[in-house]
């Protein structure tokens, strides 16, 4: 055996075709077993197309074990897939980890093709499993934050304690080829990056409260500076999208990467992930300006909804009034683009609360016309959240097995809600179809000159009136552009 081992990285959904990021989740989860001396391959769906010959020669090589990394929903059918492949070219034991493994550990477990189970952080937990299947351990009860099937038992190991970050190396991030890693075809130089791990927040739709147990820990400032300048010499990035659950805990650590950014002349554009509107709204005109001079570009805002019953429902704990202060705030600032992101279909959900939605949308684009609205997404109900028990309350069947998780995506789910009466399901289905057209994202974000991209911004500008009309009077009559919907899924999902 080889102290060798295969990681694999499955597709998400439809937007892979123009939003691919670094697999940040498994060039992280090596980066301790690599500093022991074990050779990592990993081995990305979404970018290699003849992955079954790719997984075939890298288990001729016989690594120690196949880890795959899941999130609920479409990812989980690809990983399956990937499975069933291994299970059926080798005798390599198959370990899940990620979100959805972490908290579906009982029903992921029973899946014939599925060995063990990585739970929460994966850094450590990869480490020492490695070390004991490379020493043919019978023994795995000693490993902290696995799963794993034992004749006929299903140990589930006491979870792992939070990883100190002082004791992380750089990621590898040679792992993958970085220009594979791009959006909208865009000729910017992207790069993910996480300064900090978990939320301290508790929105009922988020599975950051399960994964991370409500806990917000930051690299070092020092670690995160030394990370960023890394990056800068050797991959020479355009823009970082920072994708931290929640980066603006701490204003005074982000004051002072901020200003080291500006003092290092970094000639390079930050998009942020995880930002709340009442954390923003303690950010004062000073540390915009700074923000701005330092290249923040994208604010990626979670609104979520317009009414006031609703975000409280959510857990949410910030008000309509705080994103609209924001927003008006953030236009002395032209530099920075907030976007916003919006959903409905929550049970009890009504036609004034999601009218109150409709409302704020439009109120936000009158109110800053920089400003763009991400997506007016589909509630879909993630295990180990609050509005996942709600929805079981309101008449959600249960995934019985782990193929059923398949089907959780945002952009169909809402045919699966049995809450939602038909009309109800053709207005959420108009609402996400014509929020995509009715700002300037299609034209600030699809930017490739090729011939497919110039045609969808001259049609998004032309169809942007109707869309905007449907939108204001949840007019969902006639709606026979919904047809394209399908398609627009490609397009779907548009992450700053």
């Amino acid at each position: 055996m080889n102290k060798r081992i295969l990681l694999i990285f499955p597709k998400l959904g439809p937007y892979d075709r123009i939003v691919k990021d670094m697999p940040l989740s498994l060039i992280y989860a090596a980066r301790i077993v690599q500093r022991e001396g074990f050779s990592v391959k990993i081995v990305d769906q979404r970018i290699e197309s003849n992955w079954r010959q790719v997984i075939a020669e890298e288990l001729k090589k016989e690594p120690i074990l196949a880890g795959i990394s899941v999130m609920t929903g479409s990812p989980i059918a690809y990983a399956l897939e990937i499975s069933d492949f291994i299970k059926k070219s080798s005798n390599v034991p198959v370990v899940w980890g990620g979100i959805h493994p972490t908290i579906m550990p009982e029903q992921t477990i029973l899946n014939e093709n599925i060995d063990i189970l990585v739970r929460g952080e994966g850094e450590i937990t990869l480490q020492e499993l490695a070390r004991a299947l490379f020493d043919n351990a019978k023994d795995l009860r000693s490993i902290k934050g696995i799963s794993y099937k034992n004749g006929g038992n299903v140990p589930h190991n006491q979870p792992r304690e939070r990883m100190c970050f002082e004791d992380l190396p750089l990621p590898h991030y040679d792992l993958v080829d970085f220009e594979n890693y791009t959006r909208f075809e865009s000729s910017e130089r992207y790069f993910s990056i996480l300064t900090s791990s978990g939320c301290p927040h508790r929105c009922g739709f988020c599975y950051s409260r399960p994964f991370n147990r409500n806990r917000w820990r930051a690299e070092p400032l020092k670690m995160t500076l030394d990370h960023l300048g890394f990056i800068m010499d050797k991959y020479h990035p355009t823009y970082f999208s920072v994708i931290d659950s929640d980066f603006f805990v701490d204003l005074d650590r982000v004051h002072r990467i901020f200003s080291a950014v500006e003092k290092n002349r970094w000639k390079v554009c930050f998009g942020f992930r995880g930002v709340r509107v009442d954390e923003l709204a303690k950010v004062d005109s000073e540390l915009f300006s700074l923000m701005q001079r330092a290249g923040v570009k994208h604010l990626h805002i979670g609104a979520e909804s317009g009414s006031q019953r609703m975000l409280d429902l959510m857990q949410k704990d910030i008000s309509v009034e705080q994103t609209l202060e924001v927003n008006r705030r953030l236009v002395d600032f032209p530099g920075i683009t907030p976007t916003y992101n919006f959903f409905s279909g929550v049970p009890t959900e009504t036609d004034e609360d999601i009218k109150c939605s409709t409302n704020l949308i439009l109120r936000l684009i009158r109110d800053n016309r920089n400003c763009l609205i991400t997506a007016y997404n589909q509630f879909t109900p993630y295990p180990g959240t609050v509005l996942y028990d709600l929805a079981l309350r309101h008449g959600l069947k249960p995934p019985e097995a782990l193929e059923d998780w398949t089907s959780f995506d945002q952009s169909a789910f809402v045919n699966s809600c049995p809450w939602l009466t038909p009309q109800h399901r053709r207005l959420l289905d108009m609402l996400y179809f014509t929020t995509i057209f009715i700002d300037r994202k299609v034209s600030s974000l699809f930017v490739s000159r090729k011939p497919k991209y110039r045609l969808f911004r001259l049609l998004s500008r032309l169809y942007r009136p109707l869309a905007r009309f449907r939108l204001k009077n949840h007019f969902a009559n006639f709606f026979l552009e919904g047809r394209f919907k399908p398609r627009l899924n490609d397009e779907k999902s548009i992450k700053t």
